[in-house]
C-alpha cells in the first residue's frame, strides 16, 4: 500500500491544535483525516467512525488525548464526512480497511517506532478488526466503543429484499440509515449538535449494505485470529448494537489481554452520553497500560 500526503490545512481548536488533511491510497481513492500531532514520546491513536458519523465526532476525544500527548488520527471514511466519493457508497469493505491500512502506513512514517492504538465506533470497528486480524504487528491495542458485531437497529425485512435484489444491478440505489439522533445520546447539547450534522450520512447504497454484511460475517469469524490486546466498551441502554453479541464475541477473542466495562448511563454513544468521564478514564488507562512510554 503507496499512501501519498495530498494536501495539508492548520486549524485552531478549543482545546488544542489540528490539520485537515487528506491521502490518497492505492487505489486512487482521496481520504480526508484529521491529525493532531502528538508531543513526546507517546503513541499515536487511529479512530474509526461509524455509518453515519464522520471525523468531526471524533474532536472532543481527540483534543483530549492530544493534550494528554498523543498523537490523533480520525479519517472520513470514503463517501463520508468530507470525502468527495459518491455518498454512501462502495464497492469492497476491503477498500475500508485499505483506508486504516493507508493512514497506519502515514502514521509509522512520521512517527517511526511509535505505538499505534486502533479505536473504532460502531460500524467502525468492523474494519478495524479485518485490519487487525490480517496485521496484528502492526496496532499496539485496539478499542472497540459499541461494536456492531449484531444489530438491533436495522432494515426492515422488504428493504432487505430490495438490497439482496438491487445490490448487484442497481448497486448505487440509495437505502435509508436506521439510526436516529435519539438512539445516540439523551443530553441535549449532544443530541443538538447530532441532528444539526449537515454532513451525517441518512442513507447508504445497496451495495454499501451488501458489502456490510460480508464484513460483519468476516468479523463473527475472526475473533480467534485477534490477538492484539483489546478494550470493548459497550453502552448499557444500546439500542443499536446487541451488547450480548458483543458479550460472546469477546469470550471468543483469542486476545490473552482483553477487557469488557458496560457503561450503564449511556445510550450508543460513549463519547457523548452520561457515563462519558468514566468512559474517558477507563481509556487513559487502558492507554497508559499498552503504550510504552505512558505513565
Amino acid at each position: 500500500m503507496e499512501t501519498t500526503i495530498i494536501s495539508t490545512d492548520k486549524i485552531d481548536v478549543a482545546l488544542g491544535h489540528q490539520e485537515l488533511m487528506a491521502v490518497r491510497t492505492s487505489d486512487g481513492v482521496v481520504i480526508p483525516m484529521r491529525y493532531w500531532p502528538g508531543r513526546g514520546q507517546r503513541g499515536a491513536v487511529l479512530f474509526v467512525h461509524g455509518m453515519l458519523s464522520h471525523s468531526a465526532w471524533f474532536i472532543p476525544t481527540g483534543d483530549w488525548l492530544n493534550q494528554l500527548g498523543f498523537t490523533c488520527v480520525a479519517l472520513d471514511r470514503r463517501g463520508s464526512g468530507r470525502s468527495e466519493e459518491t455518498r454512501g457508497h462502495m464497492l469492497s469493505y476491503h477498500h475500508l480497511v485499505d483506508e486504516i491500512e493507508g493512514a497506519v502506513e502515514w502514521l509509522e512514517s512520521e512517527h517511526p517506532g511509535a505505538p499505534i492504538h486502533l479505536a473504532g465506533q460502531c460500524y467502525g470497528a468492523l474494519p478495524v478488526l479485518r485490519f487487525a486480524a490480517a496485521h496484528p504487528e502492526r496496532c499496539r491495542s485496539l478499542t472497540l466503543l459499541s461494536p456492531s458485531i449484531r444489530v438491533h437497529a436495522t432494515l426492515t425485512l422488504r428493504e432487505k429484499l430490495l438490497v439482496a435484489l438491487l445490490a448487484k444491478v442497481r448497486p448505487t440505489h440509495p437505502m435509508r440509515v436506521p439510526l436516529k439522533p435519539e438512539h445516540f445520546t439523551d443530553l441535549p447539547e449532544h443530541l443538538e449538535f447530532i441532528r444539526g450534522d449537515a454532513l451525517r450520512l441518512q442513507y447508504v447504497t445497496t451495495a454499501f449494505y451488501l458489502q456490510t454484511l460480508l464484513m460483519m460475517l468476516a468479523v463473527r469469524g475472526s475473533a480467534d485470529r485477534i490477538v492484539t490486546p483489546t478494550f470493548i466498551a459497550l453502552a448499557g441502554r444500546d439500542e443499536v448494537c446487541d451488547n450480548a453479541a458483543a458479550e460472546r464475541f469477546f469470550s471468543q477473542l483469542a486476545a490473552e489481554d482483553k477487557r469488557l466495562t458496560t457503561y450503564p448511563g449511556s445510550m450508543h454513544s460513549l463519547e457523548y452520553g452520561r457515563d462519558r468521564l468514566a468512559f474517558l478514564a477507563d481509556y487513559r488507562h487502558w492507554l497508559a497500560d499498552h503504550d510504552q512510554i505512558v505513565s
